[in-house]
């Protein structure tokens, strides 16, 4: 039996297997008929001693070491190859070589051809039947890798082991390992071209540990959600751009340090009730993808199908988006599709050669962080991005995703200066092959769900960011205003003159508004939000400081533009409540955002009193405010303002309300609107306007 088994090895491939050099060990170690029966083969490095147990039998076959590194074989009666596992040394192990490819045709090809947007599905390890058998399935991209092994607990790391099957159409190695299954801590072990060996987590990996070195986990992301209700209301809403969106970006880390719960559980407790008294319509995640460490706040991505293991498992970050569902609040992801990692532990260099990123620095390293940047050009890291972008959409119901740092992505010589770029066929420094990804990233998600939100930062001023793909934009739901925040510092640093002199700080955003859907922010312009810096860039002290804020962040609400807060800001308290609420209750503030006929300027800054008056307009005709700024440091006792139309007028908001910390100065009694001229309109009403504050005035139907 031995000697038949002997003669019919390859010991070419043996050896190339035994110094771990093989591809396709499938071939040489897959059970086949031969003449006499079935020959069976196995390498198991170190063992002494194998037995092929028939499973279902539980018949008892001894393998012969035919190679004392661990090779061993075997030719058993038999017409068919049966179901079977190996005692090594006593030890219990399937044979992953006696199953065939387990990757779906249609997904590779999508795959190769950059469109797989559902490629977590097969990608990655799974758990999962084959043939009846209970295992783990690990595929794998690695076009640059001369063997890629599967290691971990089970085979004591040992790379020679389970060496994976290679495809060389598709550059994916792919292996199922029998009795693997959630839980067990893996890596991959690539060797190169060049002869290196190192090992790597999983790119594909729903779940990660953290220890000397991080691993990946099989993942039990299994979850019951019972969020139907919001996903019904959700999949109703076509048209964000007239609804109020008000956005809480809420930081786990920040969170984590202040309450010293670490948990995905206790974040969900902490935060649905607050957001739900408050009354935004959002929260929004800064990057909860695994990640490097605390100090680059997340978006130094390592795990792009993970939520990171700091808080809980993938179940728990399911429970708390469901949590947050259930409370009617909707959930966006920051996700970062335009760098990734430096640290070669993870995706940068992954199998010795630069599969995510570009080979020459010019392109592939960003300027100012260091990070690297994927290279948009090739299918495979396509297709990782996109079923990335599906993976949060689909398996975490994501209400949207937040797309950080774009400007790499649209231009190659973004932070770059001469000589230090490569330029695009065409010799300019647009990245074509990052503008075609996006276009094609926000068509897919749109063609398969229009209610989920898209949203992309950006600060070189890309023109129609919003306008849909097909006509020529990008096609993404709203952009972030940088340029608002900057410029709405800027104004209430000033004192009054010097308001009056650069009032076009107050005007610009109106000159985009209609070219770009906004989101409109304050703390976001100075980065991690710091309360001292930012209430050092307000003009006043003490109470006069305090009014210009509530000013400003009233300025903000009553302008077209979906709203962003960040975690902790200046005013969490009544103040923002009551704002929210008038946000919320008020079409005039958000349902024409996008239409000239919803915003009309009334006055802009006059130089004596250092007011501007605008109106916004709803889509019925009684829906309609006035708004009406003093930004002096005077109080306006019996000012003139203007209107659309007579009749009676109340205020439904004021900065200085004492309920807000101000004085009182406000108008309780209704005004009535006369047919005297004032700011070149036929009708005008007398209000009193405290220094530094805004007032909002409707009138009665």
């Amino acid at each position: 039996m031995s000697d038949r088994a002997y003669e019919l090895m390859d010991w070419r491939g043996i050896e190339d297997l035994v110094y771990g050099e093989i591809r396709n060990p499938r071939e040489l170690l897959m059970p086949r008929k031969v003449k006499g029966g079935i020959l069976y083969q196995c390498f198991f490095p170190g063992a002494a001693k194998v037995v092929l147990v028939e499973k279902k039998t539980g018949k008892k076959h001894q393998m012969k070491m035919e190679d004392e590194a661990g090779f061993f074989a075997g030719v058993f009666a038999g017409r068919e190859p049966c179901a079977h596992e190996f005692l090594v040394d006593g030890k219990v192990m399937g044979n992953p070589y006696a199953f065939g490819c387990l990757l779906p045709g249609e997904q590779v090809s999508r795959y190769q051809a950059g469109i797989a947007e559902t490629a977590y599905h097969v990608m990655g390890a799974h758990a999962m039947s084959a043939d009846g058998t209970e295992g783990t399935s690990f595929a794998v991209w690695a076009p640059g890798a001369a063997r890629v092994s599967v290691v971990g607990d089970f085979n004591s790391w040992n790379g020679l082991q389970n060496p994976m099957e290679y495809h060389e159409e598709s550059g994916i190695y792919e292996l199922f390992i029998p009795g693997l299954g959630p839980g067990t801590v893996y890596k991959y072990e690539i060797r190169t071209g060049d002869g290196r060996t190192f090992m790597r987590p999983d790119p594909f990996g729903n779940a990660f540990a953290f220890g000397e070195e991080p691993v990946s986990l099989v993942s039990d992301s299994a979850y019951r959600w019972s969020d139907s209700a919001w996903m019904k209301k959700r999949h109703r809403t076509l048209d964000w751009n007239e609804k109020a969106v008000s956005i809480l970006e809420c930081p786990l880390s920040k969170r984590a340090r202040e309450s010293g719960e670490y948990s995905y559980a206790a974040f969900a407790r902490q935060i649905a009730d607050y957001v739900r008294s408050m009354g935004y319509t959002h929260v929004e995640l800064p990057p909860v993808m695994e990640y490097q460490d605390e100090m680059s706040g997340g978006y130094h991505t390592t795990g792009y199908f993970a939520p990171t293991c700091r808080y809980g498992t993938p179940a728990d970050f399911k429970g708390l988006i469901n949590t947050l569902h259930r409370e009617g609040i909707g959930v966006i992801l920051d996700w970062t599709p335009a760098q990734f990692s430096p640290d070669e532990r993870w995706l940068a260099a992954w199998d010795g050669t630069c599969v995510y990123e570009h080979l020459d620095p010019r392109q592939g390293v960003h300027p100012v962080w260091g990070t690297r940047l994927f290279n948009y050009g090739r299918p495979g890291v396509r297709s990782f991005l996109l079923s990335s972008a599906f993976y949060w959409i689909n398996e975490f119901h994501a209400d949207g995703l937040r797309l950080d740092g774009c400007s790499t992505i649209l231009r190659q010589d973004y932070g770059r200066g001469d000589g230090s770029w490569v330029s695009n066929i065409y010799g300019g420094g647009e990245n074509l092959d990052g503008i075609d990804f996006l276009k094609q990233l926000t068509s897919a998600v749109k063609r398969s769900h229009p209610d989920v939100l898209l949203m992309l930062e950006e600060g070189i001023d890309w023109p129609e960011t919003t306008a849909p793909a097909k006509s020529g934009g990008l096609g993404f739901d709203f952009e972030w205003n940088l340029h608002f925040t900057d410029d709405l510092l800027r104004f209430f640093g000033l004192d009054s003159v010097g308001k009056w002199r650069e009032q076009y700080l107050l005007q610009n955003a109106m000159l985009t508004n209609y070219t770009r859907r906004p989101v409109l922010s304050l703390s976001r312009g100075i980065g991690a939000f710091d309360p001292d810096i930012f209430m050092a860039r307000v003009e006043g002290e003490g109470p006069a400081r305090a009014a210009s804020l509530r000013a400003m962040y009233a300025w903000m609400f009553a302008h077209p533009g979906k709203k962003l807060m960040t975690d902790g800001e200046i005013f969490d308290g009544g103040f923002m409540r009551a704002l929210l609420e008038l946000y919320a209750s008020e079409p005039a503030l958000y349902e024409l955002d996008d239409y000239e006929k919803g915003f009309e300027w009334i006055r802009t800054m006059d130089h004596e009193r250092a007011s501007a008056v605008f109106t916004r307009c709803g889509k019925k005709k009684d829906d309609r405010i006035v708004v009406v700024c003093n930004f002096s440091d005077e109080p306006l006792p019996a000012a003139a303002v203007g209107v659309p139309e007579g009749g009676k007028y109340e205020e439904l908001f004021n900065t200085d309300d004492e309920a807000f910390g101000g004085t009182g100065y406000v108008n309780r009694r209704e005004r009535t609107a006369r047919a005297a001229e004032a700011d070149e309109r036929p009708f005008s009403v007398r209000i009193r306007l405290a220094p530094r504050s805004v007032s909002i005035l409707k009138r009665k139907s």
